[in-house]
C-alpha cells in the first residue's frame, strides 16, 4: 500500500501530536504515532495511555486504506530533512514495513501493528459540552495558567478550574500564595457547569490555539475532557478531586484602592530586588497619598535599596509587604497601562484589576475590525506579614 504526502505538512502534524507524548514509555507502542489512511485524508494519533491528541491532514495520492503506527521520532527526523518536498510512503501491511522515497532519497523502518496502538477514550452519552471562539480561549489560558501551582503532590490545582455560567466561562489558576481570573464569553453550552482543565492539557491547548483556527468545542464527562477545534482533537484525563473554592478568598468589602502605573511599579521592584533578603524576596510598600515609598533590604549583609513612584490613593495610607517574584508575575501579565489594588483586610488577599480604557472609536475604512478585548479579570496576591 503506498500514498504520497507533503513532507513539510506531514511534519508539522506529526510535531504537533507528539507534544502529548511522555518522554519515557515503559510501552514500545507509545512511542509510536497511529497513521490511519482512509481514502485521501490522513489521521495522526499519538497518546500517552491517559491522553491522546489527534489531527487530520489530506494526502496528495492515495491507493487505499491502511493503519500503521510509526516511531514519531524517526518520523520526524526523517520530514524534518526532506522539507519543501513531496514524499512517497510504501507500507507492507503484512510485516508493517516502511519505505519511504523522495527523489533519490530512500530509507526503510519497521513499523508496528495498530491493533496495539490505545485509542482516544469516547465520551459518555451524559457528557456536557461548551464552545469558546479560540481568541477567548486562549486569552483565558495565557492569563491564569501562570498562577497555578506547579506543585506535582497538588495535580488538582496545577490545572485550570473552567466555570460556566450563562453565556460566560470563567478561569482560575491558583497556588494558595496568588490567583488569576478571568471571565470570557462562550457561543454556547449545555448549561451551567465545571471542570478542571489538567496542566498537561492546557500547555497543549496553549500552543494550539497561538495559531487562528474554528471554535473550540469542549465536552467532558465524569472521566475525560475532550477538545475539538478544526481538525484537531485532544483528549485528557480528569485529575481526580475538588478545586478549592477560591471565590471565599476574595474580599467583597474594599475599604481602600490604589491606582498605580503598571510599568512603573514594575520598574521600581526590580530596580531594588536585588538588595531585599533572598530567603523571603520581601519588598514594602509604604502608601501614602500621590505616593508609593518602594524598599528592599536585607539587614544581615547590610543591603538597602528604595525608590518612589506616583500612585492616587482612595482611603487611608497603609504599609504592606510582597514577594517581589509574584507581584512581578502579576503584574507582568496584565496588559493595561493602569491598574488598581484593593485592599480590604492587610492580612488577606489584595485584589489586582486591569484598568481598561474605552475603546476607540473603530475605523471605518479598516480592512479589519479590532480584536482587542476588555476581558473581566483579577489577581489576587497574598501580603507578607513585616
Amino acid at each position: 500500500m503506498k500514498f504520497t504526502v507533503n513532507g513539510d505538512l506531514l511534519y508539522q502534524h506529526v510535531s504537533m501530536v507528539s507534544r502529548i507524548m511522555a518522554s519515557k514509555n515503559s510501552l514500545p507502542i507509545l512511542d509510536c504515532v497511529l497513521f490511519n489512511l482512509r481514502g485521501m485524508e490522513l489521521e495522526l494519533v499519538a497518546s500517552d495511555s491517559d491522553n491522546s491528541m489527534q489531527t487530520k491532514m489530506s494526502v496528495v495520492e492515495s491507493e487505499g486504506d491502511l493503519s500503521i503506527a510509526m516511531p514519531a521520532r524517526l518520523v520526524m527526523d526523517t520530514f524534518k530533512n526532506l522539507a519543501g518536498k513531496t514524499v512517497s510512503i510504501s507500507v507492507n501491511v503484512d510485516s508493517q514495513f516502511v519505505e519511504i522515497t523522495s527523489g533519490s532519497y530512500k530509507s526503510s523502518f519497521n513499523g508496528m501493528d495498530a491493533s496495539a496502538f490505545p485509542m482516544p477514550k469516547q465520551m459518555a452519552e451524559d457528557a456536557q459540552s461548551f464552545t469558546v471562539l479560540p481568541n477567548h480561549f486562549s486569552a483565558a489560558i495565557s492569563n491564569t495558567v501562570f498562577a497555578a501551582s506547579t506543585n506535582v503532590q497538588r495535580p488538582i490545582v496545577m490545572g485550570l478550574n473552567m466555570e460556566v455560567f450563562g453565556n460566560s466561562l470563567r478561569m482560575t489558576g491558583t497556588d494558595s500564595f496568588k490567583l488569576s481570573e478571568i471571565t470570557v464569553p462562550v457561543v454556547s453550552s449545555t448549561g451551567d457547569t465545571q471542570v478542571v482543565l489538567p496542566a498537561k492539557g492546557s500547555s497543549l491547548l496553549k500552543a494550539l490555539l497561538s495559531k487562528e483556527g474554528e471554535d473550540v468545542v469542549v465536552t467532558f464527562d465524569s472521566t475525560n475532557i475532550m477538545f475539538a477545534l478544526g481538525d484537531s482533537v485532544i483528549t485528557v484525563r480528569q485529575v481526580e478531586g475538588k478545586y478549592p473554592n477560591v471565590r471565599n478568598a476574595i474580599p467583597t468589602n474594599i475599604s481602600r484602592s490604589v491606582v498605580i502605573n503598571r510599568s512603573d511599579l514594575i520598574y521600581a521592584i526590580r530596580a531594588i530586588s536585588p538588595f531585599q533578603d533572598q530567603a523571603t524576596n520581601l519588598v514594602t510598600l509604604g502608601i501614602t497619598a500621590g505616593d508609593i515609598h518602594l524598599v528592599s533590604r536585607d539587614t544581615t549583609q547590610g543591603l538597602n535599596s528604595e525608590d518612589h513612584i506616583s500612585c492616587s490613593l482612595d482611603g487611608d495610607p497603609f504599609d504592606i509587604g510582597f514577594k517581589s517574584t509574584f507581584l512581578t508575575e502579576i503584574l507582568s501579565n496584565m496588559d493595561t497601562q493602569d491598574i488598581i489594588m484593593k485592599v480590604d483586610v492587610l492580612t488577606k488577599g489584595i485584589v489586582f484589576e486591569p484598568i481598561y480604557q474605552e475603546a476607540e472609536s473603530k475605523d471605518e475604512d479598516a480592512e479589519t475590525p479590532s480584536t482587542s478585548t476588555n476581558y473581566e479579570r483579577l489577581c489576587l496576591l497574598m501580603p507578607i506579614n513585616m
